[in-house]
């Protein structure tokens, strides 16, 4: 690849003092093609972008979630009533709230294409490109923790973040796969109601965030992920039923890699119905009508742009697809494996047990399913419908409920975060500085009614994670997953 000179743009410098090497001028070139307000672009693409949230509501009540982070200013976001930008200065990953997964970092462009996608509770999704877990845990809560969600990616790295963000999320309908998407869509073709493909891209949008993005940029690369944009958009769309709906979103700016990718579905599938997408509240442009002197397919102008300088976000872009009802092609049902998979019986007798330690209702675990992976001693606790699933072989069912021992189970942190909220028995209540030291891998001294044995701790009125208690000794069973401040 050539040597491309950084252009003198004003932003440069914010550009390098992030790592980045600045704006090749061919970007910028091409960009002056694309947006009609080159500089605002440019001025917006250099500045750093706001840090923005979403309440977790598999985990928090809106209202209580805002009460606890009131002292972060928290400005609302029109076009979402769980989205916020943090204050000037304001910091979160090393709170509490953020540790617990009552909040989730996430560009606000991040959060559109799952908003336009708009599933629902009982519904079956593929996310075919799923990493690292943005999108998935926040249409999981969409789903309201309920039917099937296929989050998929290829990369094994990539994938152990992804299951650590379903975790953290407290995820029960999410079914990891580590697949080729193309051959996961083929093996579920038909059967999705909906489908979100967020393509592997070049990753123009997010110089703000990773000014680095540049440094690898080059029209070779724009060229080899059109390519497989290509492929997954057409496979995506083969998996919906009749009626169904795709979003295929980037946070990229080459039209190569968005209008000419869904040019070429509309080319391959002329009944695919590119609807007009829309979010009140915030700012999109319409996609290009023109590029590289030959006319788009008019639907083309429903997609949309994201531009930076519009709501001071990532750049993006999303269409909004439906597979028309009449357009051929059947429903398909999914393959399941049966009203009981191998290791539930013993997970049932493992989940009653836990619930009785903790006096967690029965009603809470009713409408789901536990199975014992005997290779790990683990159980995992789902939504029947992720159970069930058999198209393929996944790599994570649900989330993890506990692990068991010969003479013990021992819940894990991030299944009583989500569960302990229920419970009413066994819980040691700490302070936010004991807390801390706790997720530190500390110990405290501290005198309660509790049993001996595994304890969950409490801060503030939600599960921290698990303890082991000796009285009056409370010892942390809490993975060091990231320093907590308080």
């Amino acid at each position: 690849m050539r040597h491309r000179r950084p252009a003198r743009t004003p932003g440069n410098a914010h550009l390098k003092s992030r790592g980045g090497r600045g704006i090749p001028e061919e970007f910028i070139a091409r960009c002056a093609r694309i947006v009609p307000d080159l500089d605002e672009f440019l001025a917006a693409m250099t500045r750093p972008v706001p840090t923005t949230v979403r309440v977790n509501t598999l985990k928090a009540v809106r209202d209580e979630a805002l009460a606890r982070l009131a002292d972060l200013a928290l400005e609302p976001l029109p076009w979402s009533n769980l989205a916020f930008r943090l204050g000037d200065g304001a910091a979160i990953g090393r709170r509490l709230e953020h540790f617990v997964g009552l909040v989730y970092v996430q560009d606000a462009a991040s959060m559109v294409p799952p908003l336009l996608l708009g599933p629902e509770p009982g519904e079956t999704v593929l996310d075919i490109a799923a990493a690292p877990g943005s999108k998935t845990t926040q249409m999981a809560a969409m789903m309201r923790n309920r039917g099937l969600l296929i989050a998929n990616d290829f990369s094994r790295g990539r994938v152990r973040g992804l299951i650590g963000n379903v975790d953290r999320a407290g995820c029960l309908n999410v079914c990891v796969c580590r697949m080729d998407g193309i051959k996961l869509a083929r093996d579920v073709e038909g059967a999705c109601d909906r489908v979100l493909v967020d393509a592997p891209c070049t990753c123009e949008g997010i110089m703000r965030r990773t000014a680095s993005v540049l440094d690898r940029w080059s029209l070779d690369s724009i060229a080899k992920f059109s390519r497989l944009q290509k492929g997954l958009i057409v496979a995506g769309y083969r998996a919906l039923r009749p009626g169904g709906m795709m979003v295929y979103s980037t946070c990229t700016v080459a039209p190569e890699e968005n209008e000419v990718v869904v040019a070429y579905l509309l080319e391959r599938f002329p009944e695919a119905e590119v609807l007009p997408a829309a979010l009140p509240g915030f700012v999109m442009r319409p996609g290009l009508a023109v590029w590289a002197g030959a006319a788009l397919p008019a639907a083309l102008v429903n997609s949309r742009r994201i531009l930076p300088q519009d709501n001071d976000t990532e750049a993006f872009f999303v269409a909004l697809v439906r597979k028309p009802a009449d357009g051929g092609g059947q429903v398909r049902s999914l393959p399941v494996s049966g009203p009981s998979v191998p290791g539930a019986v013993s997970a049932v007798r493992t989940v009653s047990s836990l619930a009785r330690r903790f006096g967690i209702p029965e009603p809470v675990l009713a409408d789901l399913e536990a199975v014992l992976a005997p290779n790990q001693g683990t159980v995992f606790l789902a939504t029947p419908e992720v159970m069930r699933f058999d198209a393929v072989r996944p790599m994570r069912r649900g989330i993890r409920l506990c692990r068991v021992f010969p003479h013990s189970v021992k819940p894990t942190t991030h299944a009583m975060q989500l569960l302990g909220r229920y419970a009413t028995r066994n819980r040691i209540e700490v302070s936010r500085d004991e807390a801390v030291m706790l997720i530190a891998g500390g110990q405290v001294r501290i005198e309660s009614d509790c049993e001996d044995g595994f304890a969950l701790i409490n801060c503030d009125g939600f599960t921290v994670g698990v303890g082991l208690y000796h009285r009056p000794v409370l010892k942390s069973q809490i993975p060091r997953f990231r320093p907590v401040d308080g």
